[in-house]
């Protein structure tokens, strides 16, 4: 069959089919991408869940795990476990993916031990919850964020939200990073636990005098402290005697400083950072 189109003139456009406007394509894009991301997001169902399981679990976690988080998952360097309220696993399957990869730019590491393993280490944590969504301080945080800021001036060397000193660690997210416990016992015994890249430095001079301090930077010849006073030094190393490296902190303990009251309010205080950030 032989199909003739009428000519309308060299004017006239041929009708056609409604465009989809952009905010409508838009929209349907949005559906469609939320819907991906909700699948994508469903919980997968844990499929090593029995006693043995939990058992083997536990093994796993007591290997690997107690140095941060404890021998009972309360926390040390590393956050409370039996809180049932984790930050970056809101199910079984985003806590397998946080064991197995690590958290980036964090001191948690991923564990490259078989699916099995790590599927028996969530079983296991799940088991340690105990309901709570926080953990009760007898501090008042407020009283502790002044104790911080204008008594102690403690962030004239750490940082809180991108203000304040270098000299020693970011405290922005401590409150999630670190147990109540390990945040008193860093006031009351700094030396205790240490990161390496923030053990001290001890130079002797020639002159016999020794310094102290935080190691800000370093080159061939020189090197600059940040002592317990918060002085800033300069060293030719040309003019020391001695250099050595403090596995240990210079930071006062403040047991003799601060009263039991104060210490607590610090330390709710310090507990409170980076606890209501997503």
């Amino acid at each position: 069959m032989i199909m003739i189109r009428r000519f309308h003139g060299f004017g006239h456009k041929e009708p056609s089919m409604p465009k989809l406007r952009t905010p409508v394509l838009l929209v349907v894009l949005a559906l469609v991408s939320a819907a991906s991301i909700a699948r994508a997001q469903q919980e997968v169902e844990n499929p090593f869940t029995s006693a043995e399981d939990v058992s083997a679990g536990m093994k796993t976690f007591r290997s690997h795990c107690t140095y941060c988080h404890g021998l009972s998952g309360l926390g040390d360097r590393g956050p409370n476990l039996t809180l049932g309220s984790f930050r970056y696993a809101i199910n079984d399957a985003s806590m397998f993916r946080v064991v197995r990869r690590g958290i980036p730019n964090s001191d948690m590491p991923g564990l490259y031990n078989s699916d099995k393993n790590i599927w028996q280490i969530v079983a296991y944590v799940r088991t340690l919850a105990q309901g709570l969504n926080s953990e009760s301080l007898p501090g008042d945080p407020t009283n502790g964020e002044h104790i911080f800021y204008a008594q102690e001036d403690c962030a004239q060397c750490h940082t809180v939200n991108t203000e304040g000193g270098e000299g020693a660690p970011d405290l922005s997210n401590i409150g999630w990073q670190r147990s109540v416990t390990h945040l008193r016992r860093s006031l009351t015994e700094p030396s205790a636990n240490v990161e390496p890249e923030w053990w001290g430095i001890r130079v002797t001079q020639t002159n016999g005098e020794i310094t102290s301090g935080w190691r800000l930077d370093e080159d061939t010849f020189s090197i600059r402290l940040l002592d317990p006073d918060r002085n800033l030094l300069s060293f030719n190393k040309s003019d020391l005697l001695t250099y050595e490296r403090l596995e240990g902190s210079p930071m006062a303990s403040y047991e003799d400083i601060l009263s039991e009251q104060e210490i607590d309010d610090l330390v709710a205080y310090l507990h409170s950072l980076g606890r209501g950030r997503p």
